[in-house]
């Protein structure tokens, strides 16, 4: 559904987050949509050189990884594993159609520890970082 009228989207959530053993588990990076952020006035200069020195290395060539979709092929990312975005489009037609497809992450794990738990998979029980529990 285009958003619009119906779609009020709101979030507060950490730019980068960490798993119990203090390893990076998800990114959110959207300059563009990215209101003030909330904190100490104190700290806000230096979080804005933080946050602009990580838009340049993500949005920088060292990280990038391009693969031009031909018709038919579909792309599978885990959104707060790998961020995402795309370029102009320059091929045939002048024209694209894309369609997106999201999963909720929470149901993936659920899904995945179900079926390791039926395959009698050892760690079915595990808890994943940003899934349900």
């Amino acid at each position: 559904m285009p958003q619009g009228e119906d779609v009020h989207l709101l979030t507060h959530a950490l730019v980068i987050s960490l798993d119990r053993e203090g390893e990076i588990c998800g990114v959110r990076f959207h300059e563009r949509s990215t209101a003030p952020f909330d904190m100490d006035p104190d700290v806000v200069p230096a979080y804005y050189r933080a946050y602009r020195r990580l838009a340049q290395l993500l949005c920088g060539e060292d990280f990038k990884f391009t693969h031009p979709l031909e018709s038919g092929e579909a792309f599978l990312f885990d959104n707060q594993r790998a961020l995402h975005g795309r370029e102009a489009f320059t091929g045939g037609s002048g024209r694209r159609h894309m369609r997106i497809c999201t999963m909720d992450r929470d149901q993936l794990h659920s899904r995945l520890r179900l079926a390791m738990a039926r395959a009698g998979v050892p760690g079915h029980a595990h808890a994943m970082a940003f899934g349900a529990r």
